[in-house]
């Protein structure tokens, strides 16, 4: 699956992508919430508070957002590739 430039792109590939950035909208909203610091939202209410998995420790939901910003920006700087080809 892929996206590609020109209207190239195959319906499967557009429907299996609109489905993942739906399965990951909102809780990267919520996680982009508790980073800001930001209480009292109506998203905040609707969704709930996030229970904190305690085998993975009390800061997760604070540091695991970040590692997949940083994995993210690995990726747009081609930092994969450099890496395989050193």
């Amino acid at each position: 699956y892929g996206l590609y430039a020109n209207h190239n792109t195959d319906m499967g590939s557009l429907l299996w992508c609109a489905s993942i950035l739906a399965r990951l909208a909102a809780p990267m909203c919520y996680h982009f919430l508790l980073l800001i610091r930001v209480r009292g939202t109506t998203f905040q209410n609707f969704m709930g508070k996030m229970n904190v998995v305690p085998v993975l420790g009390e800061s997760f939901n604070d540091i695991f957002p970040c590692i997949i910003a940083v994995l993210c920006l690995f990726n747009l700087l081609n930092i994969y590739s450099r890496i395989v080809r050193f």
